[in-house]
């Protein structure tokens, strides 16, 4: 499988390259395919880029337009991350779309849409979670330590962090070790920085975000059932933010939806075709993923 995804990796970068637009003094990374819509953005989770997307994008990209996006590095408080995100939207040409915030980039699309809700056609929480106050202390300290540490020891310990994510001798863990591996050595010491900020900033700024007004657009959550890293009480905090919204429950854990996919891209495209997510309320399915 290694060499299978190594090559499907390759052949994906070759047929989609990564744009970039400067908007609003910052300079952003993209991959833009398909067309049709309502469009969908994938923001990346973690220290994802946008070819990280690489599985997701050919497969959601035959019926409608979908860009892959990265953060630009100095963008550490959410407020002016959403409304560069916005003028992105805006250089790109659209109105509306659906988000897709994955793991850390579902706090980006909750503040979002509180932002910014008229650009918002619906949005999907994917293996994401509530904003905890008590986190930012954590996020904050985190920040300031790669703020100061030398940039080979802050590479050295988020590879073995990788690594222990990532335990294992499968050809897929192989590659995906590999791959995150190579994403850190491209993060200059403000992106690495700016991520930590961010969720401090979402922990200790948001957390009355249930007073906000988000029943303009469509909402769906995606979680995973053995999820060690969104636990069921933040899992559940998350529901409570959004009553409306349509939930469905994977099997696997937080790291199925890059090593697994299948059942999760599946399950994007029934949610984006479907008018349904707005109206039917904490339904939860199980679904096994395939082996794709």
């Amino acid at each position: 499988m290694s060499e299978s995804l190594d090559a499907d990796f390759a052949a994906f970068c070759a047929a989609h390259p990564t744009r970039s637009v400067w908007v609003g003094g910052h300079r952003w990374e993209y991959i833009d395919a398909g067309a049709g819509g309502p469009p969908l953005i994938l923001l990346p989770g973690g220290f994802g880029v946008p070819a990280t997307s690489f599985r997701y994008i050919p497969a959601l990209a035959d019926n409608r337009r979908v860009i892959a996006v990265g953060y630009p590095p100095g963008l550490d408080i959410m407020a002016d991350l959403c409304d560069g995100l916005a003028a992105l939207i805006d250089a790109l040409g659209m109105e509306r779309a659906w988000l897709l915030g994955g793991s850390a980039s579902g706090f980006v699309v909750q503040a979002f849409v509180r932002r910014h809700p008229s650009r918002v056609f619906g949005l999907i929480l994917a293996q994401s979670g509530a904003p905890r106050p008590a986190r930012a202390r954590l996020s904050r300290a985190c920040a300031g330590l790669l703020n100061t540490l030398p940039m080979p020891l802050i590479f050295g310990l988020l590879r073995l962090s990788i690594a222990a994510d990532l335990r294992g001798d499968s050809d897929g863990r192989r590659f995906w070790r590999g791959h995150f591996a190579e994403v850190l050595a491209q993060q200059c010491r403000a992106a690495l920085v700016s991520r930590f900020r961010l969720a401090a900033d979402f922990d200790a700024n948001y957390q009355i975000v249930a007073q906000h007004k988000h029943d303009a657009c469509r909402v769906a959550i995606i979680e995973s059932a053995g999820d060690g890293m969104i636990g069921p009480a933040e899992r559940a905090a998350l529901r409570a933010l959004y009553p409306a919204a349509e939930v469905y429950t994977l099997v696997g854990g937080h790291n199925d939806s890059v090593e697994r996919p299948g059942a999760q891209i599946a399950l994007i495209r029934a949610i984006c075709a479907s008018g349904r997510c707005a109206t039917i309320q904490h339904s939860t399915f199980s679904i096994q993923p395939s082996a794709a």
